[in-house]
């Protein structure tokens, strides 16, 4: 029980959680997500079934994918609190006056007064006891193991929470409209347009207003496909822009006038008997020249270069399918309908951002890049001067003990036992048992 404890809470066993939990990864990036089950069955005829039975199709909400990010938050939980208590334990051990493994030769009043100028340049910080000196530095490097896995600990936990708790919804509105989304907010659609007025280029603009349930509003907006809007923890994007029929009814008589923008089947009357009914409105058209007959054309991308109108003329004595192209009209009775240009309106994604997660998910990856700037940029190096002596400590002490030879025997030959390491042979360094510790 002692070694499967041991195990679980080694490096090894987190390393392995981390491993399944980028796979899983990958696989969940490679296959689509959160699609109808139809559709994977069309898509991946030889292996839909089983896809949809281990449940490929939405691995980031499967039990054994929360179950392993869960061991791995665990695991970094574990290694997070064992080092902060180590390091709490051993990390003034680091500064205090060893007893033994000094350099064998003896330094003389010029070299110790050329050392300590050397390591004051440096900028080591000086800590003078009844013993010895000793000058350290980077001694946050020990920090370097310890914030790296609390923070790879913050961003497994409020990424969960933000993919957990976090929703989508789409709203279409025409200019004018206003909807009310789940949470009670009111979004008005006051404008929208397809070219940016300053730079003319073509662009979806969507203006704005976000009114919270409890009356904040975040004023007239505007947003863009890279600029949405941020405002009580939901983001407001330029998501899509679409095309609506716009037809408008004229009465002869009066010359009064209303237009309807059309998105769906609609029937425009004013008898519920007489008038329009309004079925689609195709991509383009072209005309046989044998025939004269009118062919409506559909395009796989979202294009109308040629609107062609499709509706049914309903009167008291003709009922029949017709089509028209914009700036074209029909009467029916005293009514006269006429066929306009198609208007563009957007599909605004909502967007929960559960508050404050993002933010501290945000932090959990800045203090990441702390944590690897500690660790491999902030080596702690400890130079201890005794007497006449002195000893260095640390991870790289064999690159800083050749800087400080060179410097202290320049023109000089170097003491056999003093000499710098041959780079062709492996470094064997003593260390004390206080050292293999930290």
């Amino acid at each position: 029980m002692r070694k499967f404890y041991g195990f679980v809470r080694s490096m090894k066993f987190g390393i392995i959680l981390l491993l399944v939990v980028a796979a899983f990864s990958v696989v969940g990036s490679l296959i689509p997500q959160t699609f109808d089950d139809p559709w994977y069955i069309e898509n991946y005829p030889e292996f839909g079934e089983l896809l949809l039975t281990l449940g490929l199709h939405r691995m980031f909400s499967q039990w054994y994918f929360i179950v392993v990010c869960v061991l791995l938050g665990l695991s970094l939980a574990n290694a997070t609190i064992s080092r902060i208590f180590a390091l709490r334990k051993l990390l003034p051990d680091t500064l205090v006056v060893p007893e033994e493994g000094y350099r064998h030769d003896e330094l003389d009043e010029i070299k110790i007064s050329r050392l300590r100028t050397y390591l004051q340049k440096k900028r080591y910080r000086e800590l003078t006891t009844n013993e010895a000196t000793v000058y350290h530095k980077n001694r946050l490097g020990y920090f370097g193991s310890a914030v790296v896995h609390l923070s790879l600990l913050m961003i497994l936990l409020f990424g969960g929470l933000v993919l957990a708790l976090n929703y989508d919804e789409e709203v279409i509105l025409l200019p004018g409209e206003t909807a009310t989304l789940s949470d009670g907010s009111t979004l008005r659609l006051f404008s929208f347009t397809r070219t940016d007025p300053i730079t003319e280029r073509t662009e979806s603009i969507s203006i704005i207003e976000v009114v919270a349930p409890d009356g904040r509003s975040s004023g007239v907006r505007e947003i863009r496909v890279n600029s949405p809007l941020r405002f009580n923890s939901f983001v407001y994007y330029q998501f899509q822009h679409m095309y609506a029929g716009s037809i408008t009814a004229v009465d002869i008589e009066t010359g009064a006038s209303d237009t309807f923008y059309l998105t769906e089947r609609s029937f425009l009357t004013t008898d519920d008997r007489t008038g329009i009914w309004f079925e689609t409105v195709f991509q383009g058209w072209t005309m046989e020249e044998e025939t004269g007959r009118i062919i409506p054309l559909i395009y796989d991308a979202p294009i109308f270069p040629d609107p062609l109108y499709y509706f049914l003329l309903m009167d008291h004595y003709i009922h029949e399918h017709r089509f028209a192209v914009p700036g074209t009209h029909v009467h029916v009775g005293n009514i006269r309908f006429e066929f306009n240009e198609l208007i563009h309106y957007p599909n605004i994604l909502v967007s929960y951002s559960p508050h404050p997660f993002p933010a501290l998910l945000l932090a959990g990856a800045i203090l990441l890049m702390v944590g690897l700037a500690l660790s491999f940029y902030f080596t702690p190096v400890i130079v201890v001067l005794r007497g006449n002596r002195y000893k260095i400590t640390g991870s790289k002490s064999s690159g800083i003990d050749i800087e400080i030879i060179a410097m202290l025997y320049e023109g000089e030959d170097v003491p056999k036992d003093n000499a710098p390491p041959n780079p062709d042979e492996p470094i064997e360094e003593q260390k004390t048992e206080r050292e293999v510790d930290i």
